[in-house]
Protein backbone atom coordinates (compact mmCIF):
# COMPACT_ATOMS: atom_id res chain seq x y z
CA UNK A 1 0.00 0.00 0.00
CA UNK A 2 1.62 3.21 -1.34
CA UNK A 3 1.85 6.63 1.29
CA UNK A 4 -0.02 8.48 -1.18
CA UNK A 5 -3.04 7.61 -3.62
CA UNK A 6 -3.95 8.56 -7.60
CA UNK A 7 -6.52 10.69 -6.24
CA UNK A 8 -4.21 12.54 -3.91
CA UNK A 9 -2.30 14.08 -7.23
CA UNK A 10 -5.10 14.17 -9.35
CA UNK A 11 -7.14 16.75 -6.21
CA UNK A 12 -3.46 18.34 -6.66
CA UNK A 13 -3.60 18.67 -10.08
CA UNK A 14 -7.73 19.47 -10.83
CA UNK A 15 -8.19 16.20 -12.95
CA UNK A 16 -11.31 14.66 -12.21
CA UNK A 17 -10.95 10.71 -10.56
CA UNK A 18 -12.93 9.58 -13.55
CA UNK A 19 -9.61 10.82 -16.01
CA UNK A 20 -7.81 7.22 -16.30
CA UNK A 21 -4.90 8.98 -18.98
CA UNK A 22 -2.22 9.32 -17.05
CA UNK A 23 -3.22 7.11 -14.39
CA UNK A 24 0.12 4.50 -14.99
CA UNK A 25 2.56 7.53 -15.18
CA UNK A 26 0.77 8.95 -11.65
CA UNK A 27 1.41 4.94 -10.41
CA UNK A 28 5.03 5.49 -11.89
CA UNK A 29 5.97 8.72 -9.82
CA UNK A 30 4.42 7.59 -6.89
CA UNK A 31 6.40 4.53 -6.84
CA UNK A 32 10.39 6.48 -7.55
CA UNK A 33 8.98 9.28 -4.90
CA UNK A 34 8.70 7.06 -2.45
CA UNK A 35 11.93 5.08 -2.95
CA UNK A 36 13.37 8.29 -2.88
CA UNK A 37 11.89 9.63 -0.01
CA UNK A 38 12.55 6.11 1.96
CA UNK A 39 16.33 6.54 0.78
CA UNK A 40 16.81 9.88 1.91
CA UNK A 41 15.22 9.66 5.21
CA UNK A 42 16.97 6.07 5.31
CA UNK A 43 14.18 4.35 6.92
CA UNK A 44 10.68 2.74 5.42
CA UNK A 45 7.25 4.66 5.96
CA UNK A 46 5.03 1.87 4.79
CA UNK A 47 3.29 0.04 6.86
CA UNK A 48 5.00 -4.03 7.66
CA UNK A 49 4.62 -6.93 9.84
CA UNK A 50 7.95 -6.85 11.50
CA UNK A 51 10.33 -9.15 13.81
CA UNK A 52 13.22 -7.09 15.23
CA UNK A 53 16.30 -7.81 17.44
CA UNK A 54 17.50 -5.09 19.48
CA UNK A 55 20.32 -5.20 22.19
CA UNK A 56 19.60 -5.17 25.81
CA UNK A 57 20.92 -3.17 28.61
CA UNK A 58 19.14 -0.30 27.82
CA UNK A 59 15.98 1.63 29.44
CA UNK A 60 14.69 2.48 25.98
CA UNK A 61 14.47 0.53 22.53
CA UNK A 62 13.25 2.58 19.29
CA UNK A 63 12.11 0.23 16.70
CA UNK A 64 12.76 0.81 13.13
CA UNK A 65 9.95 1.62 11.18
CA UNK A 66 7.32 3.78 13.73
CA UNK A 67 4.56 4.69 14.43
CA UNK A 68 4.11 1.39 16.04
CA UNK A 69 0.30 0.64 15.17
CA UNK A 70 0.13 -3.19 16.54
CA UNK A 71 2.45 -5.19 18.87
CA UNK A 72 2.58 -8.75 18.94
CA UNK A 73 5.07 -9.42 21.86
CA UNK A 74 8.41 -8.22 23.39
CA UNK A 75 10.93 -10.77 24.57
CA UNK A 76 14.01 -11.80 25.46
CA UNK A 77 16.58 -14.65 25.15
CA UNK A 78 16.62 -18.31 23.45
CA UNK A 79 15.20 -21.36 24.71
CA UNK A 80 15.74 -24.72 22.30
CA UNK A 81 12.90 -26.32 21.14
CA UNK A 82 14.57 -28.70 18.61
CA UNK A 83 17.29 -29.69 16.78
CA UNK A 84 18.49 -30.68 12.80
CA UNK A 85 21.16 -31.99 11.42
CA UNK A 86 22.31 -33.97 7.78
CA UNK A 87 24.22 -36.86 7.97
CA UNK A 88 26.15 -36.30 4.72
CA UNK A 89 29.54 -35.73 4.97
CA UNK A 90 30.78 -34.84 1.01
CA UNK A 91 28.05 -32.02 0.22
CA UNK A 92 26.34 -29.32 1.53
CA UNK A 93 23.32 -28.91 3.77
CA UNK A 94 22.01 -25.47 5.64
CA UNK A 95 18.99 -25.26 7.94
CA UNK A 96 17.14 -21.74 7.71
CA UNK A 97 13.93 -20.74 9.35
CA UNK A 98 12.04 -18.04 7.59
CA UNK A 99 8.46 -16.36 8.57
CA UNK A 100 6.57 -19.58 7.58
CA UNK A 101 8.69 -22.54 8.35
CA UNK A 102 11.67 -24.69 7.20
CA UNK A 103 14.09 -24.27 4.34
CA UNK A 104 16.32 -27.53 3.94
CA UNK A 105 19.18 -26.99 1.94
CA UNK A 106 21.11 -30.10 0.10
CA UNK A 107 23.53 -29.54 -2.50
CA UNK A 108 22.68 -26.21 -2.89
CA UNK A 109 19.17 -27.15 -4.20
CA UNK A 110 15.67 -26.97 -2.10
CA UNK A 111 15.62 -30.44 -0.15
CA UNK A 112 12.05 -29.36 1.27
CA UNK A 113 10.09 -26.37 2.74
CA UNK A 114 8.35 -27.84 6.43
CA UNK A 115 5.44 -25.00 6.51
CA UNK A 116 4.87 -24.08 10.17
CA UNK A 117 1.28 -24.33 8.69
CA UNK A 118 1.00 -27.62 7.89
CA UNK A 119 3.21 -29.15 10.87
CA UNK A 120 1.64 -27.08 14.02
CA UNK A 121 3.60 -28.59 16.58
CA UNK A 122 7.15 -29.33 17.34
CA UNK A 123 6.83 -33.37 17.34
CA UNK A 124 4.61 -33.32 14.30
CA UNK A 125 7.60 -30.59 12.92
CA UNK A 126 10.26 -33.10 13.67
CA UNK A 127 8.31 -36.13 12.28
CA UNK A 128 7.93 -34.15 8.60
CA UNK A 129 11.75 -33.77 8.78
CA UNK A 130 12.75 -37.35 9.68
CA UNK A 131 10.29 -38.29 7.00
CA UNK A 132 12.20 -36.82 4.14
CA UNK A 133 15.00 -39.01 4.12
CA UNK A 134 18.23 -37.71 2.59
CA UNK A 135 20.25 -37.54 5.47
CA UNK A 136 17.90 -35.27 7.47
CA UNK A 137 17.76 -36.53 11.27
CA UNK A 138 15.37 -34.30 13.67
CA UNK A 139 15.19 -34.44 17.12
CA UNK A 140 12.86 -32.87 20.32
CA UNK A 141 14.69 -30.76 22.73
CA UNK A 142 13.55 -31.86 26.25
CA UNK A 143 9.76 -31.62 26.82
CA UNK A 144 8.60 -28.97 24.04
CA UNK A 145 7.52 -31.39 21.66
CA UNK A 146 3.74 -29.29 22.24
CA UNK A 147 5.22 -26.29 21.75
CA UNK A 148 3.62 -24.50 18.65
CA UNK A 149 6.03 -24.50 15.35
CA UNK A 150 5.63 -20.93 14.60
CA UNK A 151 7.09 -19.49 17.91
CA UNK A 152 10.59 -20.42 16.13
CA UNK A 153 12.53 -17.52 15.74
CA UNK A 154 13.92 -16.43 12.10
CA UNK A 155 17.60 -17.48 11.23
CA UNK A 156 20.14 -16.89 8.49
CA UNK A 157 21.12 -20.42 6.90
CA UNK A 158 23.08 -22.55 9.19
CA UNK A 159 25.63 -25.24 7.72
CA UNK A 160 23.78 -28.91 9.26
CA UNK A 161 26.59 -31.23 7.69
CA UNK A 162 28.54 -33.66 9.19
CA UNK A 163 25.68 -34.02 11.63
CA UNK A 164 26.26 -30.70 13.03
CA UNK A 165 23.61 -29.81 15.00
CA UNK A 166 21.42 -26.73 13.99
CA UNK A 167 19.09 -25.36 16.63
CA UNK A 168 16.00 -23.93 16.55
CA UNK A 169 14.78 -21.53 19.17
CA UNK A 170 12.04 -19.72 20.68
CA UNK A 171 12.15 -16.86 23.21
CA UNK A 172 13.20 -17.72 26.42
CA UNK A 173 10.90 -15.61 28.28
CA UNK A 174 7.85 -12.46 26.83
CA UNK A 175 8.45 -9.12 29.08
CA UNK A 176 6.01 -7.32 30.77
CA UNK A 177 5.62 -3.64 32.71
CA UNK A 178 6.58 -1.96 29.54
CA UNK A 179 5.05 1.27 27.91
CA UNK A 180 4.75 2.16 24.75
CA UNK A 181 4.95 5.45 23.05
CA UNK A 182 3.33 3.68 19.45
CA UNK A 183 4.42 7.83 17.76
CA UNK A 184 7.86 7.57 18.23
CA UNK A 185 7.94 4.02 18.36
CA UNK A 186 9.94 3.91 21.50
CA UNK A 187 9.14 0.76 24.12
CA UNK A 188 10.17 2.16 27.63
CA UNK A 189 11.11 -0.47 30.38
CA UNK A 190 11.69 1.25 33.92
CA UNK A 191 13.93 -1.44 34.99
CA UNK A 192 15.68 -1.84 31.72
CA UNK A 193 16.20 -4.55 29.41
CA UNK A 194 17.90 -7.89 30.42
CA UNK A 195 21.58 -6.99 28.97
CA UNK A 196 22.76 -8.73 25.66
CA UNK A 197 23.33 -8.45 22.30
CA UNK A 198 20.54 -8.87 19.88
CA UNK A 199 18.86 -10.94 22.75
CA UNK A 200 14.86 -8.86 22.47
CA UNK A 201 12.77 -9.81 20.08
CA UNK A 202 10.04 -7.52 19.66
CA UNK A 203 7.37 -8.16 16.66
CA UNK A 204 5.23 -5.87 15.24
CA UNK A 205 3.28 -4.05 13.33
CA UNK A 206 4.47 -0.14 11.92
CA UNK A 207 4.13 2.13 9.37
CA UNK A 208 1.98 4.30 7.54
CA UNK A 209 -1.19 2.72 5.51
CA UNK A 210 -3.20 5.29 3.14
CA UNK A 211 -6.04 3.87 3.14
CA UNK A 212 -9.20 2.11 5.57
CA UNK A 213 -9.85 1.88 8.95
CA UNK A 214 -6.15 2.27 9.91
CA UNK A 215 -5.51 5.48 7.57
CA UNK A 216 -2.87 7.39 9.44
CA UNK A 217 -0.37 9.08 7.20
CA UNK A 218 -0.10 12.36 8.33
CA UNK A 219 -1.13 15.72 6.18
CA UNK A 220 2.22 17.29 6.36
CA UNK A 221 4.01 13.62 4.55
CA UNK A 222 0.83 13.57 1.85
CA UNK A 223 1.66 16.88 0.97
CA UNK A 224 4.98 17.00 0.49
CA UNK A 225 4.94 13.84 -1.40
CA UNK A 226 2.27 14.80 -3.80
CA UNK A 227 3.86 18.23 -4.26
CA UNK A 228 7.20 16.30 -5.11
CA UNK A 229 4.89 14.36 -7.63
CA UNK A 230 2.93 16.94 -9.48
CA UNK A 231 6.33 18.76 -10.12
CA UNK A 232 7.39 16.37 -12.15
CA UNK A 233 4.48 15.88 -13.77
CA UNK A 234 4.13 19.34 -14.96
CA UNK A 235 7.48 19.47 -15.70
CA UNK A 236 7.15 16.33 -17.89
CA UNK A 237 3.98 18.16 -19.69
CA UNK A 238 5.60 21.37 -19.94
CA UNK A 239 8.78 19.55 -22.00
CA UNK A 240 10.94 21.52 -19.61
CA UNK A 241 13.83 17.96 -19.18
CA UNK A 242 16.62 20.28 -21.27
CA UNK A 243 16.42 22.92 -18.57
CA UNK A 244 19.37 22.65 -16.45
CA UNK A 245 18.04 24.68 -13.76
CA UNK A 246 14.71 27.02 -12.97
CA UNK A 247 14.63 29.43 -9.94
CA UNK A 248 11.70 29.65 -7.90
CA UNK A 249 9.87 32.54 -6.77
CA UNK A 250 9.96 34.23 -3.55
CA UNK A 251 13.33 32.75 -2.22
CA UNK A 252 11.72 29.25 -3.35
CA UNK A 253 15.52 27.99 -3.77
CA UNK A 254 16.56 26.41 -7.25
CA UNK A 255 15.25 23.53 -8.61
CA UNK A 256 17.56 21.12 -10.54
CA UNK A 257 16.71 19.49 -13.91
CA UNK A 258 19.88 17.15 -14.52
CA UNK A 259 18.53 13.72 -13.10
CA UNK A 260 15.21 12.79 -12.00
CA UNK A 261 16.57 12.24 -8.58
CA UNK A 262 18.11 15.62 -8.13
CA UNK A 263 14.99 17.14 -9.51
CA UNK A 264 13.56 18.13 -6.29
CA UNK A 265 11.65 20.70 -4.38
CA UNK A 266 13.35 22.40 -2.05
CA UNK A 267 10.70 21.85 0.53
CA UNK A 268 11.16 18.12 -0.19
CA UNK A 269 14.46 17.99 0.67
CA UNK A 270 13.92 19.89 3.69
CA UNK A 271 11.82 17.38 5.33
CA UNK A 272 13.15 14.61 4.00
CA UNK A 273 16.57 15.75 5.90
CA UNK A 274 14.61 17.04 8.85
CA UNK A 275 12.96 13.19 9.16
CA UNK A 276 16.47 11.43 8.26
CA UNK A 277 17.21 8.69 11.05
CA UNK A 278 20.30 8.07 12.45
CA UNK A 279 22.09 4.79 11.25
CA UNK A 280 21.80 2.08 13.40
CA UNK A 281 18.99 1.66 15.87
CA UNK A 282 18.43 4.22 18.71
CA UNK A 283 18.80 3.09 22.53
CA UNK A 284 18.66 4.59 25.67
Amino acid sequence: MALIALADIKTELGILTAETDNDSLFTAMITGIESIWNSLTNREWESATLTEYHDGGVRSIFVARPPITALTRVAYGKNELAKIYNSAEQSTASVQVTSTGLVLVLDGVSDATVLFASYTTITTLVAAVNALGNGWLAEVSGDHGSWKSSEILSMYPQNALNRNWVYLCAPLEYLYGYEIDTEKGRIYHPGGFPAGYHNIIVNYTGGYVTSGEGKNVPGWLTKVLVRQCCHWYRQAKDQRWDHSSKSEPAGGGTVAYTRLKDNLLPDFVLMANYHRKPAGYHHE
